[in-house]
């Protein structure tokens, strides 16, 4: 008897425990539901704004006189991208980013210059807040490598890391000695997703480029969170030039069909905030 009642009242909680969490589980009224709705429609409108992206199709040919013109999300200039399955395969081989160049047609914002051996690059002029960030294989270095150029610094900054796959990057060339060069290791890391910031910056205060790679001190370029100035493999805020980004268009463009990527995602906003 005692135990039918322990038992009774057992199954008795149980039915009460199940019923509350029915009660907690039950829809909330219509209007509220609405509201919550709008709400959530309204977030994912938002985000949409801050992000497109442009497809690269690495058959076609966009070198320097056809470069790609990327896409400018709704909310505004672009502050973040992401470059998906980057390779190189051929060595010197270099996808560039370019921001705030004009028209390809008009020199004079889309300014040039012609460099060793014959070969035009664009460059930046001092004070113009144009940027020019490239990345790709370093035949002397024989290793992976970003370097940036902003607003007339034309020297620019290059950092060697291993962010290609050994299926992306020709490994024929051993390992080089020049100065900045690291070691040749046993292997080339990857995979080969890379993203980065470039911030606005205003007079007198450096813009600041941040640079990650999937999968490199614990980034991912597809979790916006994860993207720190501690994951970051490469990072500059103090630029000689204390001018703001200028807001023109965006390119890319490979000086060889050795270097591919099959889309750019851009964001209005950038990932680490200043």
């Amino acid at each position: 008897m005692n135990q039918f009642n322990r038992s009774g009242e057992k199954y008795g909680l149980l039915f009460l425990a199940i019923a509350l969490v029915l009660g907690n589980c039950a829809p909330p009224p219509k209007e509220n539901q609405n509201t919550e709705l709008g709400f959530l429609a309204a977030l994912i409108v938002s985000e949409s704004t801050k992000q497109c992206e442009t497809t690269i199709n690495n058959s076609s040919t966009f070198d320097l006189t056809n470069p790609i013109e990327l896409c400018r999300p709704q909310a505004g200039a672009g502050r973040h991208f992401r470059f998906e399955s980057l390779g190189a395969s051929a060595n010197n081989g270099y996808l560039n980013l370019l921001i705030g160049y004009g028209a390809r047609t008009d020199s004079s914002n889309f300014p040039t210059v012609t460099g060793f051996g014959g070969s035009v690059s664009p460059t930046t002029n001092a004070g113009d807040g144009r940027w020019r960030v490239f990345f790709g294989k370093s035949q002397s270095c024989d290793k992976a490598l970003v370097s940036a150029q902003f607003s007339g610094t034309n020297t620019g900054v290059t950092k060697y890391e291993e962010f290609l796959t050994t299926a992306a990057l020709s490994t024929t060339i051993g390992g080089g000695s020049g100065a900045g060069c690291l070691a040749q290791s046993s292997g080339i890391w990857g995979p080969t997703t890379v993203c980065l910031d470039i911030s606005k910056g205003s007079a007198g205060v450096s813009p600041r480029l941040t640079v990650w790679a999937t999968g490199k001190n614990g980034a991912d370029c597809n979790q916006l969170s994860t993207l720190t100035a501690a994951s970051a493999i490469f990072e500059k805020k103090d630029w000689v030039s204390l001018v703001p980004t200028r807001e023109d268009k965006n390119y890319v463009y490979r000086n060889l069909d050795g270097i591919t990527a099959t889309k750019v995602i851009v964001r209005s906003e950038t990932a680490v905030r200043d």
